[in-house]
């Protein structure tokens, strides 16, 4: 997890203000922060809540190390093991640059296991699989990893599970071994109906 001085730091390196930094958190997360958050963040007076951490790490460019990925986990979550949202989604994935646009549709099986959520997705173009956790307020955070030999893709997501627990929607940052994160798109899931 980034101290806050780190975040200053990277901020800095990027060549972002704190006005430029809290709107792409914005854009990333889909929560309006403003450069007084980033502020107390810097001053260490306040910390990023789980959603803004991973949000700084993508958007500042940072690898999500399993340590880091691991502090998010301990940092006293209150894991939701009452609810379950095992079964069959309907996802779909998007981007869009200056070049080019991109949607991926493909199924995504799901199971709850205790405070774990693990997932797979044969049908897609890219194949991959999904380790992540299902927060109390609501968020579902995790990895995305591709599950070919000759593919080494991966990245991070953060999703919002809506009310019913039938609906998620959020960010996706996707990236490839040892390079710089490149691709953040919207991801949406939907429950198959039994």
């Amino acid at each position: 997890m980034l101290n806050p001085k780190e975040i200053k730091e990277l901020r800095l390196k990027k060549g972002y203000s704190q006005n430029i930094l809290a709107d792409k958190l914005t854009n990333f997360s889909g929560k309006r922060i403003d450069k007084s958050t980033i502020s107390k963040w810097e001053n260490g007076k306040n910390k990023p809540s789980i959603n803004f951490q991973i949000a700084l790490e993508s958007v500042l460019s940072t690898e999500m190390s399993n340590d880091t990925y691991t502090d998010l986990i301990d940092q006293n979550l209150h894991i939701d093991e009452k609810r379950n949202i095992s079964g069959i989604w309907e996802t779909s994935w998007a981007y869009e640059t200056e070049t080019e646009s991109y949607k991926q549709n493909d199924t995504l099986i799901l199971e709850s296991k205790n405070r774990i959520v693990i997932g797979k997705s044969d049908t897609a173009e890219l194949k991959y699989k999904i380790l992540a956790y299902l927060t109390a307020d609501g968020f579902i955070f995790g990895k995305w990893f591709s599950i070919l030999n000759e593919s080494r893709h991966h990245g991070v997501f953060l999703l919002e599970l809506n009310r019913n627990g039938n609906n998620a929607k959020g960010r996706c940052l996707g990236t490839h071994t040892n390079e710089k994160p490149v691709l953040v798109g919207t991801w949406t899931w939907k429950k198959k109906k039994k």
